[in-house]
């Protein structure tokens, strides 16, 4: 929300200048848009380049939009996130579970030859998930950074 303060001084400053540039043109005219005749008044004239600092306006204007951008971004990417995580919590559930079939089958004495690839499946899904864990993490740390 740091463009709103910027955006609201755009915008009234935008509208004053509209205004003086009607009432300039009446003044020009004579009339006020009554029946009662003004002076003419100079009318504010814009800033120098050098007033607005390097880049003047046109780097605060690009700023503020690159702002929106990430903000309108950082939802998409916590949602992401989001999906990351379920589907990395999801694999470490399967490899636990079939970790503690194994133990329990091992623990029976029931384990065959058969069961070996098993060992390698319940590893590989342990390890894949909380890597997908630990991307999640990173991936929503990313969209609070944007967010701010």
């Amino acid at each position: 929300m740091r463009a709103a303060p910027t955006l609201l001084c755009l915008v009234l400053s935008a509208a004053a200048s509209a205004a003086d540039h009607r009432q300039h043109a009446r003044a020009s005219e004579g009339t006020t848009g009554s029946s009662i005749p003004i002076a003419a008044t100079p009318t504010a004239s814009a800033a120098p380049d050098d007033a607005l600092g390097e880049g003047g306006l046109a780097a605060q204007q690009a700023a503020s939009v690159a702002r929106a951008r990430r903000a309108r971004a950082a939802p998409w990417i916590a949602l992401g996130a989001g999906a990351l995580a379920a589907g990395g919590a999801a694999l470490w559930w399967d490899g636990a579970r079939i970790s503690d079939d194994l133990h329990a089958r091992f623990a029976a004495g029931d384990l065959t030859a058969a069961d070996g690839p098993r060992y390698g499946r319940a590893r590989r899904e342990s390890i894949a998930g909380r890597a997908m864990v630990a991307g999640a993490a990173v991936l929503g740390a990313v969209a609070v950074a944007l967010w701010w």
